[in-house]
């Protein structure tokens, strides 16, 4: 399987924005703060082509390691869909993802279908990064392939867990080509079809955009599930609307 490779991807992560959305891999983690990331990234070239996506993580542990589970992503690539859904599981579903620069603001936005918007990230940049203030810890995604068969469980259901490392660009004067500041996450309006808005913003810990080198290596299986069953669906209480 070849590596995926990207050249200086646009990355504006507007990270750790507090809310009732930790997701724990670990019972340690019951009486933590919810801390989530809201990433857009645009990759102006790559093996897979150009694309642009963003992604939902929910900060967690897995045995006592910090890691991220990407719980939604959208992109606007069919190759860089396949190329992360079918070895990894990544939860990539077609969506529009749109980069705004005006004045000195930069934003982005993730639309599903076009014009309906799902999320939009802002940011005012105001405070060089240097590489050490980049997180990059590993990716966790759950990675599901249903029977064929009628009535049978997936034949595969597993966690797939892969190493990420964002290199910071450096420019000729020796700093990094990335900046933090002021930014604000906000969840644009309710969809059954893609509930991001169900995982409300409390409050917002940092914000911030770079220019980055990144390679997507080979992830490793940390646990495969023995699933007996299909999962039977969740009745709902019947509402009554009107009188």
């Amino acid at each position: 399987m070849a590596r995926p490779r990207a050249g200086s991807p646009r990355r504006l992560p507007l990270p750790r924005a507090r809310s009732g959305r930790r997701v724990s891999l670990s019972s340690s983690l019951a009486d933590s703060p919810a801390i989530a990331q809201l990433i857009f990234t645009n990759f102006h070239f790559s093996t897979l082509g150009a694309y642009t996506e963003a992604i939902l993580g929910l900060n967690c542990l897995w045995e006592d390691q910090p890691v991220t589970y990407c719980s939604n992503l959208l992109v606007t690539n069919e190759i860089g869909l396949i190329g992360g859904r079918e070895p990894y599981g990544f939860p990539k579903l077609f969506g529009d993802v749109v980069w705004v620069k005006e004045h000195e603001i930069i934003s982005a936005y993730a639309e599903r279908p076009k014009g309906k918007r799902i999320c939009t990230g802002v940011l005012r940049p105001r405070d060089i990064l240097r590489a050490e203030d980049v997180p990059s810890p590993p990716l966790v995604t759950l990675k599901v392939i249903p029977s064929p068969e009628e009535g049978a469980p997936p034949e595969v259901c597993e966690l797939v867990l892969t190493p990420l490392k964002f290199e910071l660009i450096v420019g000729s004067d020796g700093r990094g080509e990335g900046f933090s500041g002021p930014g604000n996450v906000t969840f644009d309006s309710p969809s059954a079809v893609d509930p991001w808005h169900r995982l409300p913003v409390r409050r917002m810990v940092a914000a911030a955009w770079g220019r980055y080198n990144f390679v997507l290596p080979y992830g490793r299986v940390i646990k495969r599930y023995e699933v007996g069953r299909m999962a039977e669906p969740v009745e709902r209480e019947a509402v009554l609307v009107g009188a």
